[in-house]
């Protein structure tokens, strides 16, 4: 079933993630220092690592959220006569911008962790033809 959150409610989920994260990132930290001292290297968690981008990027979705939400509030119970619409028009494409950007950012990055994957494997095709 979906479950429909407004902005603070999302907000609050993505802080407990991100809290979540934390402590994983220090309970990693001192397992890689109890491995050290039997001289294994354990590199950090790409997948925390990834899960931190996740949440920052869905953090930066719903802050552009909250901020529409919060202009279209004041936007709607204004008078008509004192609307400045150019302002409205340009604080609208300015949040579009921003999340286009962000859009093009998560692509990039998720084309790059493709990649990323699928290399070695490639790779090795390539070498067993």
């Amino acid at each position: 079933m979906l479950t429909v959150l407004n902005f603070p409610q999302a907000l609050e989920e993505v802080r407990t993630y991100h809290e979540q994260v934390t402590n994983l990132k220090s309970q990693e930290t001192k397992l890689r220092r109890g491995l050290n001292i039997f001289k294994i290297e354990q590199p950090p968690s790409k997948d925390l690592q990834g899960l931190e981008k996740d949440l920052e990027f869905l953090e930066q979705v719903w802050t552009i959220t909250k901020e529409w939400e919060e202009l279209w509030d004041a936007w709607k119970v204004g008078k008509f006569e004192e609307l400045v619409t150019t302002d409205m028009e340009t604080t609208s494409q300015l949040l579009f911008k921003r999340l286009n950007k962000l859009v093009r950012e998560v692509k990039v990055q998720y084309s790059l962790d493709i990649l990323t994957r699928i290399s070695p494997e490639v790779t090795q095709s390539c070498k067993d033809l």
